[in-house]
């Protein structure tokens, strides 16, 4: 009998993870597991998906490059991009943080959130929607379900300790209205992600 149980439950464990189906890990390490965005170059997207995200988040790298403060002499098409897929329903469209990590930024790079929906031919920035503001960071989880339609996720950029030395910092965000917007992150967020 006790053989039976544990074959059953063998047989269902692996079922479900030949399915898919399985709790995303964010849920428990939330601010624990990043996706690092220089490991996610733009190039690796289908071509129709490369120039709608590109187009969505172009007038933010305009208003940055056009910026004299700002100091970055470049032309929009040498700009090197990087864009991670954030897992949602498959019926809603797709969402990807795209990342823009250059050089002259430091370790934060600007990041935005666009929402490609591939068969209307569009994609929208639904991230902060001032001219040339972003998140910033160098590294990002979702927080919550892939079935929601518009999960939580949480940024990790370069900050420093009020009494000095440096630290990761989070920076949640949430979509509340028509565009993403800081959010409070979970109890213990910063000390998981300072832990990695």
């Amino acid at each position: 009998m006790k053989a039976l149980l544990i074959v059953t439950l063998s047989c269902l464990i692996w079922h479900a993870g030949a399915q898919g189906q399985r709790k995303p890990s964010t849920s428990n390490h939330p601010c624990g597991e990043l996706t690092m965005f220089d490991s996610h170059p733009l190039t690796d997207l289908a071509l129709g998906v490369q120039r709608q995200l590109r187009e969505a988040v172009r007038p933010d790298i305009l208003a940055i490059i056009h910026d004299p403060g700002m100091g970055i002499d470049t032309k929009l098409r040498d700009i090197k991009l990087d864009a991670v897929q954030i897992p949602r329903p498959a019926k809603t469209g797709s969402l990807y943080a795209v990342h823009w990590g250059d050089a002259r930024f430091g370790v934060n790079g600007g990041i935005w959130i666009v929402e490609v929906k591939v068969k209307a031919n569009r994609a929208r920035n639904i991230g902060p929607q001032n001219p040339g503001w972003s998140f910033n960071g160098w590294g990002m989880q979702v927080l919550s379900s892939s079935n929601e339609p518009y999960p939580e996720l949480m940024f990790a950029s370069k900050g420093f300790h009020e009494a000095g030395g440096p630290e990761a910092e989070a920076v949640c965000t949430q979509k509340q209205g028509p565009t993403y917007t800081s959010a409070s992150c979970p109890v213990g967020c910063s000390a998981r992600l300072n832990a990695r």
